[in-house]
């Protein structure tokens, strides 16, 4: 079992932290060993799931560079023009009296609130 947990790691001093999560695994679920013939198959079972959980546990995350952070928009203002040019070509297609309301409200600000007499 040694080899096989050091064969697959590649920091030496885990093995042995590994290898005692696998005979730990191992005495508390002896009870789901269906026969014993399989024991060593559902030992190597125990040793691989380990071994792919020390993996996730280690994985590290490297910081964005400073040119690849996202500089805060207030309010997504831009964003909102952005995407508002987007649609003219799809407003254009539209019959007039229907976009002629949204490229006044979606492209040129206009308020779509109407006051009440």
């Amino acid at each position: 079992m040694r080899s096989y947990v050091g064969n697959r790691i590649d920091d030496a001093g885990a093995v042995d932290d590994i290898l005692q999560d696998v005979y730990l695994k191992a005495s508390c679920n002896l009870h789901q060993l269906k026969s014993k013939g399989s024991l060593k198959g559902w030992l190597y079972r125990i040793a691989h799931n380990t071994i792919m959980d020390f993996y996730r546990q280690r994985q590290q995350f490297e910081a964005l560079p400073d040119d690849l952070v996202a500089e805060e928009q207030e309010s997504g203002k831009q964003a909102r023009v952005e995407l508002a040019e987007c649609l003219r070509p799809l407003i254009d297609e539209l019959p007039e009296k229907y976009g002629t309301p949204l490229r006044l409200a979606e492209l040129e600000g206009v308020s779509q609130h109407f006051a009440s007499k």
